[in-house]
């Protein structure tokens, strides 16, 4: 539960670059609020769960560090964040089909190719300036 709470400062620094625009200066507190935020809940996370114990484990931290950092970078209007959603769908698609629920691991999969779509998108864009 801790880990998804921290990304609420994320959201909260997209929110507003989405409102008051890219070109805006971030509030540094908000910029570190965020940062702390991170690091908070990952650490949190790995103290109730007594560390790594089992593989899941690993797939579940990779999901939730890439969703942070997907967070955390695409509310910076930063392309690599697109790499965070990336890593989220693959660990998250790894995790459901080590638990053989094979409809939520082919969505995963799905989910990734918007996210690679996007990217793709948003890279073009960005060397036709």
């Amino acid at each position: 539960m801790a880990i998804e709470a921290s990304g609420i400062p994320s959201l909260a620094l997209g929110l507003y670059v989405a409102i008051r625009g890219r070109k805006t200066n971030v509030p540094a507190w908000l910029d570190w609020f965020s940062l702390i935020g991170v690091l908070v809940g990952v650490s949190m996370s790995l103290k109730d769960f007594g560390g790594f114990t089992t593989l899941t484990q690993y797939f579940e931290l990779a999901l939730a560090i890439g969703f942070l950092y997907g967070v955390y970078r695409l509310a910076k209007d930063k392309i690599d964040g697109y790499f965070g959603f990336m890593m989220m769908n693959v660990a998250n698609a790894a995790l459901m089909g080590v638990q053989e629920m094979w409809l939520l691991m082919v969505q995963q999969i799905l989910s990734l190719g918007f996210v690679v779509a996007a990217y793709r998108v948003k890279a073009k864009k960005q060397k036709t300036w």
